[in-house]
């Protein structure tokens, strides 16, 4: 239960985090930005940051690759 809860709330950080500080909704109440603007999450007096991620790939590298089979 634990596991999931955090892995569901990196992925809304990181979510959120690709925003330009997006308004964070009120029912959010353990989210904020520090003062250089990252996105973290508060709990009992502890700070998570959120990590920039970079996508693995880009558009570019799938332009001209893709190449259809007789099975698919």
């Amino acid at each position: 239960m634990k596991t999931s809860f955090f892995t569901a709330l990196a992925s809304l950080l990181m979510t959120i985090s690709l925003a330009q500080q997006a308004r964070i909704p009120a029912s959010y109440s353990n989210l904020a930005y520090d003062a250089n603007g990252t996105l973290y999450f508060e709990s009992d007096g502890q700070k998570y940051f959120a990590e920039k991620v970079s996508a693995p790939y880009t558009i570019k590298q799938f332009l001209g690759s893709a190449r259809g089979t007789e099975t698919g």
